[in-house]
């Protein structure tokens, strides 16, 4: 089986959240050369990808505009 991905721009972390922020361009080199890979390469970490901008706060024009929160949850839990 064959993955057909998109590569995303990391746009460094959220001040609020602490979350990754990342956002489409479709210049990344990796668009443009990797973006075919086989589902036996790829190493499986599910994450969520949530708008930074979910209620349309923001204004136009500004860089946080069209980028995305990456959830994830995958980090080991400390119960103490």
């Amino acid at each position: 089986m064959v993955v057909d991905g998109e590569w995303l721009q990391n746009m460094g972390m959220c001040e609020v959240a602490g979350t990754t922020l990342v956002k489409r361009n479709k210049n990344h080199p990796f668009n443009h050369s990797s973006r075919f890979v086989f589902l036996d390469n790829c190493y499986n970490r599910p994450v969520a990808l949530w708008p930074h901008d979910p209620f349309d706060g923001l204004g136009e024009g500004h860089p946080r505009k069209e980028c995305f929160d990456v959830i994830d949850r995958n980090q080991d839990e400390n119960f103490e």
